[in-house]
């Protein structure tokens, strides 16, 4: 419950941080929530597998 505000506040100041290229910010969250709903579906497909 209290690793939600301090997330928040994390994320905003990293977008603060990359204000000056906010696309390339964009791109690395996009390609990072990619790559840990593929690292999930792996998981679950190796667990179902095995």
């Amino acid at each position: 419950m209290r690793q939600l505000p301090t997330l928040a506040s994390t994320r905003r100041r990293r977008s603060d941080r990359v204000h000056g290229m906010p696309l390339i910010g964009l791109l690395l969250d996009a390609i990072l929530a990619v790559a840990l709903w593929a690292l999930l579906g792996f998981t679950i497909r190796m667990l179902c597998i095995g």
